[in-house]
């Protein structure tokens, strides 16, 4: 899955705990062959972290040499940075999070991966994940999408989007606050798809804070296509 510098080549200087598996050495005089080798397999190494990184962000190379002001790798590892989708790739330990492909978080509650057994948190029965419920305030600005099982504090007055109520469990939730130091503030809650917000008054498409107090409401998912208050 990855090359282990020190088991692969003898030229190496042994590792450390800077670089655990080995690092590079230069060779001793012109000519000399006792330097670390420039060879293929660590070359491609390093070219599939790479392109890895580039294709999860769907980021498709403009054949531009990357300078330090305009960088498309470190764009798309900015893009990894941000997201944490489960992979089947990745050795989890306990207590690691992942979100899953029906867009809920998950936590694992025992290792797994390649290296022991691969287990999709996605209808897992086994125990290995459990969902994961968020122990902190999330502080929000800006719009965009919400995710279930979390504590939101909206500060501003932009939209913010509902998950589709069929991708969260039914009696799943979004929890929102506007507390009292943003209370002047209106963010606009919005449906996803054709889904619909219900409250006492019928159906709806979007809600909105506009009481001017501190307040909270919590959206909780039918598991098919509406969201109740």
């Amino acid at each position: 899955m990855a090359v282990d510098l020190a088991a692969r080549y003898i030229n190496v200087t042994p590792g450390t705990p800077s670089y655990p598996q080995g690092s590079f050495k230069n060779a001793t005089g012109p000519g000399l062959l006792d330097g670390t080798p420039l060879e293929e397999a660590w070359t491609n190494d390093v070219w599939g972290l790479l392109y890895a990184m580039l294709g999860a962000a769907g980021i498709t190379p403009t054949d531009t040499v990357d300078t330090a002001l305009l960088s498309q790798h470190f764009q798309a590892m900015k893009y990894v940075a941000g997201h944490n989708d489960y992979d089947a790739l990745i050795d989890y330990d306990i207590g690691s999070i992942a979100i899953g492909s029906d867009d809920i978080w998950y936590e694992a509650t025992a290792a797994n991966g390649p290296t022991t057994s691969a287990v999709n948190p996605v209808g897992d029965t086994t125990g290995t994940w459990k969902r994961f419920l968020s122990q902190k305030m999330v502080s929000l600005s800006g719009g965009g999408a919400l995710l279930p099982f979390i504590f939101y504090e909206l500060t501003d007055s932009n939209t913010y989007t509902l998950p589709l109520a069929a991708n969260v469990p039914a009696n799943g939730w979004v929890w929102l606050e506007l507390p009292d130091t943003y209370s002047d503030q209106t963010p606009l809650i919005q449906r996803s798809g054709s889904d619909t917000i219900t409250d006492i008054n019928g159906t709806d498409t979007e809600v909105g804070f506009n009481t001017f107090s501190s307040t909270w409401v919590r959206f909780i998912s039918d598991g098919a296509s509406d969201w109740r208050i």
